[in-house]
């Protein structure tokens, strides 16, 4: 859903960039997200905006759609497990009457048990069916994104990143080639013959 370009000019277009900010961010929000799934259930969405503030605008966007979408099929999906939880239940109390019905009639025949059985059997498989569904029902919950305070933003790359970057690789080869001068002069040293 987030990688298709509707559903990205629907977040550019919605999302209150700053001003200044714009339209820079509107072109890297709409190229740049991504999602990776950390669980079944914990998804991480990246994306880059000129400014923190515009990510966030984004992220809020972008947390609106979902959970609108999701809650719209949570509402039907919540609707038809109810429905199944109330056709189960009906189910159960008609079969637990007819194998009531057959007990107090008493019938010693041998179709009679065998049908008694069978009722039995059919009221415990139905009752099993919505014990699951009941559980099923209390463990589904709705879409949740954390809140702004729990996003982690990563900052802009600065220049004196880069700049130290090069000063520590500068010292690195540095480093190596006096090594490799002490090294050499040593075993030039080893070398000479003694007179």
């Amino acid at each position: 859903m987030i990688s298709t370009p509707l559903f990205r000019q629907t977040i550019v277009d919605t999302s209150q960039f700053e001003h200044d900010s714009a339209a820079l961010s509107k072109r890297l929000v709409f190229d740049m997200p991504r999602t990776h799934a950390l669980t079944d259930d914990n998804i991480e969405i990246e994306l880059t905006a000129a400014s923190a503030a515009d990510c966030r605008a984004a992220y809020c966007a972008i947390a609106d759609r979902i959970e609108q979408r999701h809650n719209v099929l949570f509402d039907q999906n919540a609707k038809v497990l109810q429905a199944a939880i109330d056709d189960y239940r009906e189910r159960s109390i008609q079969l637990k009457k007819w194998e009531d019905g057959d007990l107090q009639l008493g019938s010693q025949s041998s179709a009679g048990k065998d049908s008694k059985s069978g009722l039995g059997i059919a009221w415990n498989d139905t009752k099993e069916r919505l014990r699951r569904l009941e559980a099923v029902k209390l463990l589904v919950t709705r879409t949740m994104f954390p809140a702004e305070s729990e996003v982690y933003m990563n900052g802009p790359l600065s220049h004196n990143t880069v700049r130290l970057s090069a000063l520590a690789g500068l010292a690195v080869v540095l480093s190596s080639l006096l090594l490799l001068l002490g090294l050499e002069l040593r075993r030039s040293t080893a070398r000479k013959p003694e007179i």
